[in-house]
């Protein structure tokens, strides 16, 4: 149960840095030698600068005869060193960068393959499906960055390091000394910040996290949302930016005032030693900035150590699960049965789920499926039934005993064979985001179209694939949304045809099927089970008759087996009291209605002719056609997984929807501005009760962008200070000058604080007001508008983060850091100009090229690869996604290697634009580097004419020189933090794309509700039309009316596809209707509140969504404000008290991802606990209570029919004996009511229509 915090439990050790790059291959190895060296060389450039700055120094602060002589050399020398920079720039960030990116491809490679080939037992109890994707994304992200971008950092660093201290020592030591003492301190508040940093990312990307799980759990399953609270996981975070802000303010201005006061102490010192004669002016220089370069570049290290223990954790991360070896091993081989006969047994078994090993689920069960036999489990929910379905497809191992193939135990068989024999269809289809031919082709990879169609066939599934625009090119969306229950069902059914394994495992496997498409496919499974061992699990009853062994289970035991008639020979038996409780359920539907109830199928043996009868009834009848929309077909050009693996296959998630509820608030109008026009106003304007804020910050980053300028003016000062021949004034002035310096620091430490604070604050409550307002706009959105591909849940989960982010980003660091540089531009050029306006004009003549170098290597950094492979690199994301929700699906048919196959193949155009990225930052950088020193060597020599014509001296040159240089670093990191302000802005336009979206469902939130506020439930459709957004060509409603008067009983039948969830979803109005009208008490809904509309609907669907919450919370979804007391007379209503109270931890317990920890029965009773509280006053039923075992049933059945009092109720119907006393049933065909009346009319009037053909089906079929 705790398996939401394992990952966080488990801290692993880390792995040595080396074992990072065990993957390496020897391109990389030369790779990272030519990178090593670039690093090397590349590291020492700096120090070379500060080597000609003193020679500078002393050429300008003494001019001679060959003063321009010199001053031209050392231009020259400027001028190698920019192209020696250029070359060494490249090798060390380029080679890098592109070693880690080869690398982290080759981990998230190995990661997938091994996670895929994992025992179920991992996914239980050590993983979920998005820790599984952290770590291939965010941790393989860490390792790439510490393998790449900061390897050759660090190696930049270290040679800075011995050069600059080198060189430092060699021209004086003891000013070096001196120098070095102060850096203890900056480098102690640097390390702060970093860790102050560091520690508060942590947290608040673990509040937002949260808040993340949430959005997607949401939006992922949004017609089951009711609301949700992740306003108060999303505060946290914002509380932990402010404190971080704080924090970061602090550090980062001491930071600046140890530095100043280190300036300040080293150049005091020196201009004594320059007094004594020790040390002349470009000496001092050299030394002085060589040290503080070796002195920087330890502490410019840092963050690469902290990045290299990050990669090392991260890597340990990953290695776990690479080198983790399954208990229930793919890969290790074993026997093989030459000629498989097909009988399963259960000796002795004992299990209990790795995830609760204190609740047995066995107990010493021991049973017999003889080769060519069926054998039927029944028995309640949680009784140990699809375990046993677990066991034989060898996704655990039991705790005791044996489950043996042929007599030979599973674990002594090889796996990936034992695989291939078994065929599953299961209780909830799991179909993936590609096309149905690609679904269906799941069970034997390789298989021809003939064969794949022969298999649909045989399943009853291609008369409606045809119908689809694109037939088996349709694309089914994620988790199969695009087609009804009983389409998918056949699907999978499908798929285990294709299959033709020796033993066929059936898990409630027609339960979603109408009475037609239901006795064609016991037809094909009659044939497909004909010598073939089967295990059905079954809780109707009625189904099972004709087993040939029917095995009963009771808490985990097996208490009593044989056939049908000798099981029934014990009055007082288990059996004989389960079918008396269903036969006399039976009896009372003709009294009272009921919920529906799915059943699961076992044919009956000898085969008979009902299913060439079926055939010829639904012959006569049209073909069906789909129900919900099908993606716009893609055709032969979709996302064909098949053929991409070669004849692999490989399968995506299913997600069951249950449609209840979905708040709306009243939606926004679009600005004037509209989606083109900028977005950063808009956002500044939901920052305005921060405007005192705004004022500090302003005046925080006005003082510290003065502190450059005026650090400029201090230097520049001192060092024309250091050759005054007058000793005295020297020293007095020196004195003065180094107090400069240290108000400068106390400056820099108050407009840190200031600056850093007060935009962080902002943007830290601007993130927070953007994720609620995006939020709460998605959930006010028309169910059309999530089934666009773009609008997938993961996406808008994406936008919540990533966006939010860089808004954050752009008000909290942008701003501050724009406000601050443009700051030290202005002033730099004030005082640039007023010491010599030509030499600042020569000078701003280069600075341009500074400036764009800097703009190519923003724009190369940040969109490089972005524009051309973000698509690709999340269709990657999503074959993972897809793989790791359905582990169990992967595993049975075995397609570990296809997938990943196939993740290298969408991944392969990102690894192409990482390598483009690695390149172009490296050109950029070393482009960048070579104009600053072009331009130094060209200021230099202009100043130096100008000095040699007696219109400056060193003073005023130095000054122009430090002033303009510094303004035009300002610049460029203005203009570098511009792309942030560039995804900000993009970020807020997506943002309000959403926000200003006016939902095409009004929802009239201004309205009243009619009659006082309380629902009727009078329910009219009239002359209705409909069509889904997505694929308007179809029309799936055709002029429908349909009449259910205040607390009455309407029952829709009819065959899957006919329309039947759609008119569930028009009354909740998921959408709203082409044509016509649906009416609630006489008003047009879409004339109602939304709201109000569905706060009086509750829906039980066939397919219960549960999220990753307790069982309490999940209940609570119905009505938020309910009490502890309300939530558990819900539960004992819906007969789910009981198993409740019975869980570790009660209504505390952790339900798992999408209800894992449950089984089938369990959730319904949950969800239909979640409708009960609700107290609607329109009670919609699809499908309830499907999942449900006998006696379970009938105690929901009892608490459904005490809800239905009073109130209008709509039953969606396949078992038709549970719909007999509804007021009126509608006979639905292609989206039209062929048939309409009560049973007893329907029968009587029309003794050869449609209801009384399926009346005739069902009964024939013992289904009744």
């Amino acid at each position: 149960m705790a398996k939401g915090n394992a990952d966080h439990e488990k801290v692993p050790k880390a792995v040595g840095y080396h074992k990072l790059y065990r993957y390496a291959t020897p391109t990389d190895g030369l790779l990272i030698a030519l990178g090593t060296l670039g690093g090397i060389a590349h590291g020492a450039t700096l120090p070379l600068w500060a080597l000609l700055f003193g020679d500078v120094i002393n050429t300008f602060g003494a001019v001679g005869s060959d003063f321009m002589e010199k001053v031209r050399s050392i231009s020259l020398a400027f001028m190698y060193l920019a192209v020696g920079s250029f070359v060494v720039s490249y090798l060390q960030m380029g080679l890098w960068m592109l070693v880690g990116s080869r690398q982290a491809r080759a981990m998230r490679i190995r990661f997938l393959l091994s996670a895929l080939n994992q025992d179920i037992s991992f996914y239980d109890t050590d993983a979920s499906t998005g820790a599984l994707l952290n770590r291939m994304e965010e941790d393989c992200v860490t390792i790439e960055t510490a393998m790449g971008e900061k390897a050759g950092t660090f190696v930049f660093n270290v040679s800075m390091f011995f050069s600059g201290i080198g060189i430092a020592l060699a021209y004086g030591w003891d000013l070096t000394l001196v120098v070095l003492a102060a850096m203890p301190l900056v480098g102690g508040s640097m390390a702060l910040l970093f860790k102050v940093m560091g520690d508060s990312s942590r947290k608040s990307q673990a509040a937002y996290s949260e808040a993340n799980s949430i959005a997607q759990s949401a939006l992922s399953a949004v017609r089951t949302v009711y609301s949700f609270n992740a306003e108060a996981a999303t505060q946290a975070a914002e509380r932990m930016g402010v404190r971080q802000s704080a924090a970061v303010g602090l550090c980062l201005g001491a930071f600046q005032l140890f530095m100043f006061c280190a300036y300040a102490l080293a150049l005091w010192y020196a201009a004594g030693r320059i007094r004594s004669g020790e040390y002349d002016g470009g000496t001092v220089m050299t030394v002085f900035f060589s040290a503080l370069i070796g002195g920087f570049s330890i502490g410019q290290a840092n963050p690469c150590i902290v990045a290299f223990q990050n990669g090392r954790i991260a890597g340990a991360r990953l290695f776990a699960v690479i080198d983790r070896a399954p208990s229930i091993d793919l890969h290790k081989g074993g026997r093989t049965i030459e000629a498989v006969a097909g009988e399963v047994s259960l000796r002795g078994v004992e299990f209990a789920y790795p995830s609760r090993p204190e609740a047995k689920v066995l107990d010493g069960v021991s049973l017999t499926a003889r080769a060519g036999q069926t054998v039927a489990l029944v028995g309640q929910s949680g009784s140990g039934k699809s375990t046993i379905i677990s066991l034989v497809e060898r996704y655990y191992d039991p705790l005791a005993g044996s489950v043996c193939l042929d007599g030979v135990p599973l674990c002594e068989l090889d796996l990936k064979w034992l695989r291939s024999q078994i065929g599953l269809v299961s209780q909830e289809p799991a179909l993936f985001a590609t096309t149905i031919y690609e679904n269906i082709a799941y069970g034997r990879p390789g298989a021809t179209e003939a064969e794949v169609r022969r298999a649909a066939q045989a399943a009853n599934a291609d008369s409606f694939i045809l119908e689809l625009p694109s037939g088996y090119e349709t694309t089914v969306g994620e988790g199969g949304v695009q087609l009804s229950g009983g389409q998918k069902q056949r699907v999978a059914i499908a798929r285990a045809v294709l299959k033709d394994p020796k033993v066929l495992l059936l898990d409630e496997a027609t339960s979603a099927l109408d009475a037609q498409s239901e006795r064609l496919v016991q037809g094909a499974l009659e044939r497909l089970m004909a010598g073939r061992t089967t295990i059905v699990i079954a809780h109707r009853l009625t189904t099972i008759r004709g087993a040939q062994h029917i095995c009963v289970m009771q808490q985990g035991k097996l208490v009593e087996e044989g056939s049908h008639a000798e099981l029934l020979a014990k009055p007082h038996g288990a059996y004989a009291q389960l079918i008396a409780v269903q036969e006399a359920s039976g009896s009372r539907e003709t009294q009272m209605p009921s919920a529906i109830q799915g059943d699961a199928l076992v044919p009956s043996f000898p085969v008979e002719t009902d299913a060439a009868q079926a055939e010829r009834a639904v012959e006569a009848q049209a073909k069906p056609p789909a129900e919900k929309p099908a993606a716009k077909g893609s055709g032969r050009e979709t996302r064909s997984w098949l053929r991409c693996l070669s004849a692999k296959a490989k399968q995506v998630p299913v997600s069951a929807d249950e449609e209840m509820a979905l708040d709306a608030d009243k939606p926004r109008e679009p600005d004037a501005g509209g989606q083109a026009g900028p977005k950063l106003g808009r956002l500044m304007a939901l920052n305005a009760r921060e405007w005192h804020l705004m004022v500090l910050g302003v005046i925080g980053s006005a003082g510290l962008g003065a502190t450059m300028p005026a650090f400029a003016v201090a230097l520049s000062s001192i060092i024309a200070v250091f050759f005054s021949p007058d000793l005295d004034e020297q020293k007095q002035k020196a004195d003065m000058w180094c107090l400069i310096f240290v108000a400068v620091g106390v400056l820099s430490f108050v407009c840190s604080f200031l600056e850093q604070f007060s935009f962080g604050v902002m943007g830290a409550r601007l993130a927070t007001r953007v994720r609620v307002m995006l939020f709460g706009a998605m959930l006010r959105q028309e169910v059309g508008w999530f089934d666009r591909d773009e609008n997938n849940s993961g996406a808008l989960t994406s936008m919540l983060g990533t966006d939010a982010a860089h808004i954050r980003g752009a008000v909290g660091d942008t701003f501050g850091i724009i406000a601050q540089n443009l700051f030290t531009l202005g002033a730099g050029f004030v005082i640039a100009f007023l010491n010599d306006w030509r030499m600042t004009l020569v000078i701003i003549a280069a600075v341009p090229l500074i400036v764009v170098a800097g703009i190519i290597q923003a724009k190369l950094l940040q969109e490089s690869p972005e524009s051309v492979t973000t698509k690709e690199a999340a269709n990657a994301d999503q074959v993972a996604a897809e793989a790791f929700q359905n582990i169990r699906i992967v595993q049975a048919f075995n397609l570990q290697e296809g997938v990943t196959s196939l993740w290298e193949k969408y991944s392969a155009a990102d690894a192409r634009g990482k390598s483009r990225r690695a390149h172009v930052t490296g050109v950029g950088l070393g482009f960048s580097e070579m104009v600053m020193y072009g331009v130094y060597g060209l200021a230099f020599w202009y100043g130096g004419t100008r000095v040699e014509d007696g219109q400056m001296g060193i003073e005023q040159m130095l000054k122009v020189f430090f002033a303009v240089v510094m303004g035009a670093m300002g610049a460029s990191n203005a203009q570098m933090s511009f792309p942030d302000a560039h995804k900000a802005n993009k970020a807020a336009k997506r943002v309000f794309s959403v926000v200003d979206r006016v939902p095409q469902l009004n929802s009239n939130s201004s309205a009243e509700p009619p009659q006082g506020g309380r629902m009727n439930g009078a329910i009219q459709l009239e002359n209705v039309r409909f069509v889904y957004p997505s694929r308007p060509e179809v029309t799936v409603l055709k002029k429908l009316d349909l009449t259910v008067e205040p607390g009455k009983i309407a029952a829709l039948v009819g065959e899957s596809g006919s329309g039947k969830s759609t008119i569930v979803g028009l009354l909740e109005r998921f959408y709203d209707v082409a044509g016509g009208s649906v009416s609630i008490d006489g008003v047009d809904v879409r004339k109602l509140p939304l709201k109000w509309v569905r706060d009086n609907l509750a829906l039980v669907s066939q397919e219960p969504t549960l999220f990753a919450m307790t069982v309490r919370e999940n209940i609570k979804l119905g009505r938020p404000n309910a009490t502890n007391e309300e939530v558990e007379d819900a539960a004992t209503l819906a007969n789910a008290a009981e198993f409740i109270r019975s869980l570790p931890e009660g209504f505390e317990t952790l339900v798992g991802e999408r209800g894992t920890n449950l089984s089938g029965g369990q959730k319904q009773r949950i969800a239909i606990a979640r409708a009960v509280l609700k107290d609607p006053s329109v009670l919609l039923l699809d499908e309830a209570t499907s999942a449900l075992d006998t006696e379970s049933e009938q105690l929901v059945a009892d608490a459904l029919e005490k809800l239905m009092q009073g109130r209008t109720t709509i039953i969606v119907a396949h078992r038709l004996s549970t719909i007999r006393r509804a007021h009126v049933i509608a006979v639905m065909k292609s989206g039209q009511i062929i048939e309409q009346g009560t049973h007893e009319q329907l029968l009587k009037e029309q003794p050869e229509g449609i209801y009384s053909s399926l009346i005739s089906l069902q009964q024939s079929g013992g289904v009744m």
